[in-house]
Parts: C-alpha cells; sequence; structure tokens
C-alpha cells in the first residue's frame, strides 16, 4: 500500500548488565526493521525516558544500584508513566520474588541467564 508507515515496536530495558544488553542488541539486530530497541542503566534513567519514549514492552532487572525493579515499577504506577507490558527479569530463581512480582502487575518474570532463541520467542510472542 502506498503511504503505508509501518509502526515499530518498541522496547525498553533497564538493566546494568552489559552483556544481556549486548545480546539483546544482538536480536534486535536481526529484527530492526519490526522492533526499535532502547536500553538505559538505571531506574532513575528509565523514568526519565518513559516520560518521552512509550515502549510497548519495558523489561527491567529486579537488582539494579540505587532503584531495584520493583520500586522502579512502583514509581511508573504512581506517576502514570507509559511503560507497555512490564516483565521482570533476576538472576534469583526465587518463588516469593516470582510471585511478589506478579502480584505487583508485572507481565513475566524471566530468569537470568535467558538464551537468546528463547528471548526472541518470547518478545515475539509479546509484541504480536
Amino acid at each position: 500500500m502506498a503511504g503505508c508507515v509501518l509502526k515499530l515496536k518498541k522496547i525498553l530495558l533497564v538493566d546494568d548488565d552489559s552483556t544481556l544488553i549486548a545480546m539483546l542488541n544482538l536480536i534486535l539486530g536481526n529484527r530492526k526493521l519490526e522492533w526499535e530497541f532502547l536500553s538505559v542503566n538505571s531506574g532513575d534513567e528509565a523514568l526519565g525516558i518513559l516520560r518521552s519514549y512509550d515502549p510497548d514492552i519495558t523489561i527491567l532487572d529486579l537488582k539494579m544500584p540505587g532503584m531495584d525493579g520493583f520500586e522502579l515499577v512502583q514509581r511508573i504506577r504512581q506517576q502514570k508513566l507509559p511503560a507497555g507490558k512490564i516483565i521482570m527479569l533476576s538472576a534469583v530463581d526465587d518463588d516469593k520474588i516470582r510471585k511478589k512480582a506478579l502480584s505487583s502487575g508485572i507481565l513475566e518474570f524471566w530468569t537470568k541467564p535467558v538464551a537468546i532463541r528463547t528471548l526472541e520467542a518470547n518478545l515475539s510472542n509479546l509484541l504480536g
């Protein structure tokens, strides 16, 4: 169709793990015609970005310097910031933390390390 503009799906990653950021850049490099990817290293940076960036998915780490993932989600909700579907990542595989995350409105809880193909498949499913 002439004049039809494809809207890229936006993904925001909030994590201080440079390995995970590099892995997502690798995955999303293959999908750059479908997905737009932005990463920040802290909760404070995420709050600033979310004022103007309206992601379809926000993937956030549980443990980060300064503000943890739970506090970030709480502030997103309090400030009514657009974050799309929120996914929490954690190196801690603990049922109590998983339940707390899911009961706080987080859509999914993924445990690190996440396999590249699994991560790409999960993102594809969530982004439709």
